[in-house]
């Protein structure tokens, strides 16, 4: 699972979170790691973060290890920008398409049917409708 952006009440992201069904990790803003929480049931969780090695991504505790990437995968990644108009970026997308010789016709999309395919799919759909792509 991805990270989610935690944002404030100015909407601006603050932190990352990403979590599974034994661990939450909070990320700050840069991307450190700043939180491993290990839930003990469903509404008691512990920080561990004390144990943990970033490096092969386990935690030790005494003679015992546990591969917490088996059960929380976190895709890293950082945000590289974010749209502050999905007009302006359809906009913009369309220029982009006439400008690279994208020529009025059928597109091909590979759709997953998850948030991030679904929001592609929205753009270029709305993009293509402005310069003439069929669906």
């Amino acid at each position: 699972m991805e990270r989610y952006p935690v944002i404030s009440s100015r909407g601006e992201i603050v932190a990352w979170i990403v979590s599974g069904g034994e661990f939450t990790a909070l990320y700050s803003r840069e991307g450190r790691l700043e939180k491993l929480i290990l839930w003990i049931n469903s509404e008691y969780g512990i920080n561990v973060i004390d144990y943990y090695d970033e490096k092969t991504r386990t935690l030790h505790v005494e003679d015992n290890i546990v591969t917490v990437w088996r059960h929380i995968e976190d895709v890293p990644w950082p945000p590289v920008y974010t749209i502050d108009s999905v007009d302006e970026y359809v906009e913009w997308l369309a220029e982009k398409l006439l400008n690279e010789g994208i020529k009025p016709g059928k597109v091909v999309v590979n759709y997953s049917g998850g948030k991030d395919s679904l929001a592609a799919l929205y753009v270029l759909a709305e993009a293509g409708r402005r310069i003439g792509l069929e669906k």
